[in-house]
């Protein structure tokens, strides 16, 4: 493994780490109430919005991206 990966994977667990696992369980509920959901961003932030709204349409929701 490089030095660039084990910094990648080394920041990851940190993130995951001190994420609530109790917060994905409020959004996926929130998320499976809304009936329609919403999402944009920009620059980086839009690629990142639209992966998970892709991930969301796969999963059955009803998804739409704001900013196209």
């Amino acid at each position: 493994m490089s030095n660039s990966q084990k910094l990648i994977l080394d920041k990851l667990t940190s993130i995951l780490s001190e994420t609530d696992n109790a917060k994905s369980t409020e959004l996926l509920k929130l998320v499976a109430e809304a009936g329609r959901t919403f999402i944009g961003g920009a620059g980086r932030s839009l690629l990142v919005s639209r992966f998970f709204a892709m991930r969301l349409v796969h999963a059955g929701y009803n998804v739409c991206m704001i900013g196209e």
